[in-house]
């Protein structure tokens, strides 16, 4: 930049500092606010002019912008955590230097009159310099001072950083080091769109060696080559996703000896090979959900001995071979639902699963589970098979710690409770036209949901000693106005949960199911607390009777399954986040 336009720029700095004093000092009355705001402008002149003289003599790569106070609030700036903490306004000093559009975006940003994301600029250089800037911006501003200056890079610190860069081809992150600690840096994400960035370039993340979590979503990168993480061995969190990922070459991950969590969902992989995971002996979660996987070969995970948690969901899965999971003694979480293929799992398939907790077949159109395929999950606390084309569950044999069973959508089995070993089941959703008398081997049952029901054979609550919670989803209303007290009679004592839902019908519909509510109510007179509420919505009517303040609290407080169930369950009445309550990403 030429001596005359250094020269002008801090000049019109010094005049916009002012033009703002100006305008604040119209509504100031107090002597000692007056002082205080010219006290500001002072300081902030006086920086200027120590950055401008230096500039002009030596051509110092240090610079400073302005960022004014229009609208005089001493709180944080919406949409960001910027913070004024004057009347005036805030004074940005850094070293390089960045052009004039850029540090225009970065000011309309902390004046409110553009969202972050909004910023959108040519040049690589601005479009990395500006987000770091932003960032630093808002944490600084918090320290209170009218000057921010950021020209001392060791002291430049930040936790995460996202740079989102739109369609620029991000190769180089050396840029981030020129106004960056990154020895601080623990979490970065990346998000670009540039039809060139296929590939990781080999030292991409060369001066990133303490990063402990990294995102990627890089929507056209298309494979993983080996050593392309080779400098991150404090990593423990890798997360590449909505990419093109369609290969993983042998020693990729080799030196993330740290690295718990490893996230690829969202590709197009298909196929899983052995050599893909050499180096991770301490992986814990594998998330492969939304690729195009079609089958599962034996020793597939064999090299993953730590992984607890394993996701495969809306993959293109047909078939499992025996021995697939060998290796994964301490997987508890194995989730395969949504694959929506005709799913075919060998006899062994689960071997070496024995500290298996949580399984979720749902929606794979599996049509046969043969008797043993279960055999080794004798720790299985969690089994949803839901959505599938069963005809029976006998293949539920030999599960001791089994706590909940989801097995709704599936109009054509036939389920012999009498015949399953679920002696220890606490939870159970089921989906029935009639109701049978469910058997005594459930007397354990704690809770139980039962959609489209159409009728109940009469005593079929009679076995459940300790049934609590009570979900039916009836039909129609006619359904309801067949229940008594009769059929409730062993259990209407220890009810602490009862919810009714039915479709409208008739003129009627509605009086009579104020009736049952009466009926129900009775469930709960010995009660100190009962909160009852019956609504209508869209030809629905529900009814909720709880002495338990509310079904959340009666899974957190009163349900008696490991912790592991009741998250489960949480997540799926609740739509909790999985990873939140699961695997506690």
């Amino acid at each position: 930049m030429s001596k005359t336009f250094l020269s002008e720029y801090y000049s019109d700095l010094i005049n916009k500092v002012n033009l703002e004093f100006e305008k604040k000092l119209i509504y100031v009355k107090e002597n000692a606010e007056q002082d205080q705001l010219d006290s500001i402008r002072n300081l902030l002149i006086s920086k200027i002019k120590e950055i401008e003289i230096p500039n002009l003599k030596t051509k110092e790569h240090r610079t400073c912008f302005f960022i004014p106070n229009i609208n005089s609030n001493l709180d944080i700036i919406p949409n960001t955590d910027f913070i004024f903490d004057n009347k005036i306004g805030k004074l940005i000093i850094f070293r390089d230097s960045i052009d004039t559009e850029s540090i225009e975006k970065i000011i309309d940003v902390f004046i409110g009159k553009i969202l972050i994301g909004e910023i959108d600029l040519k040049a690589l250089r601005d479009q990395i310099y500006s987000s770091v800037l932003i960032k630093l911006i808002e944490i600084k501003s918090k320290d209170l001072n009218p000057v921010i200056d950021l020209s001392k890079i060791e002291e430049n610190f930040l936790e995460s950083l996202k740079l989102d860069l739109k369609k620029t081809n991000f190769t180089d992150l050396e840029l981030v080091t020129n106004i960056l600690n990154v020895k601080k840096l623990k979490e970065l994400t990346i998000i670009s769109n540039h039809v060139n960035l296929t590939k990781i370039p080999k030292e991409m993340f060369h001066h990133f060696s303490h990063l402990k979590k990294l995102i990627l979503k890089c929507s056209n990168l298309d494979n993983l080559r080996e050593n392309n993480f080779s400098n991150l061995k404090h990593l423990e969190y890798l997360a590449i996703q909505e990419s093109k990922i369609d290969r993983i070459e042998k020693f990729t991950f080799s030196n993330l000896k740290n690295l718990k969590c490893l996230f690829l969902s969202s590709n197009q992989l298909e196929n899983l090979e052995p050599d893909m995971f050499i180096g991770l002996d301490h992986l814990e979660y594998l998330i492969l959900n939304q690729n195009r996987l079609s089958c599962l070969k034996e020793n597939t995970f064999s090299r993953l001995i730590n992984l607890k948690g394993l996701e495969l969901v809306e993959n293109k899965l047909n078939l499992i071979e025996k021995n697939s999971f060998i290796g994964l003694e301490s997987l508890e979480l194995l989730n395969l639902s949504n694959n929506r293929a005709y799913l075919k799992i060998n006899t062994g398939a689960f071997n070496s699963l024995n500290n298996l907790k949580i399984l979720d077949l749902a929606s794979n159109t599996i049509d046969n589970i043969q008797e043993g395929t279960f055999e080794a999950l004798v720790n299985l606390q969690f089994l949803n098979v839901s959505n599938n084309v069963l005809k029976n569950l006998d293949f539920l044999s030999r599960l001791p710690k089994l706590e909940a069973l989801i097995c709704v959508g599936m109009e054509h089995a036939v389920i012999n409770m009498e015949k399953l070993e679920v002696s220890n089941l606490k939870y159970l959703r089921i989906e029935c036209q009639e109701v049978p008398i469910l058997s005594s081997n459930l007397k354990n049952l704690q809770a139980l949901e039962i959609r489209s029901v159409g009728d109940f054979k009469q005593g079929c609550f009679k076995n459940l000693e300790s049934l609590e919670y009570l979900k039916i989803n009836a039909q129609k209303d006619s359904v309801i106005d067949k229940l008594s007290e009769n059929q409730f009679k062993e259990v209407m004592n220890k009810m602490r949960y009862l919810f009714l839902e039915t479709r409208k019908y008739g003129e009627k519909a509605l009086e009579k199911f104020k009736l049952k509510e009466e009926m129900f109510k009775e469930f709960f007179k010995q009660k100190d607390f009962v909160s009852c509420e019956m609504s209508e919505e869209d030809g629905l009517l529900f009814l909720e009777i709880t002495d338990c303040e509310s079904e959340w609290m009666f899974f957190e407080h009163v349900f008696n399954v490991s912790e592991m169930t009741k998250n489960c369950l949480k997540q799926m009445e609740f739509s909790i986040s999985h990873y939140e309550t699961i695997t506690s990403i």
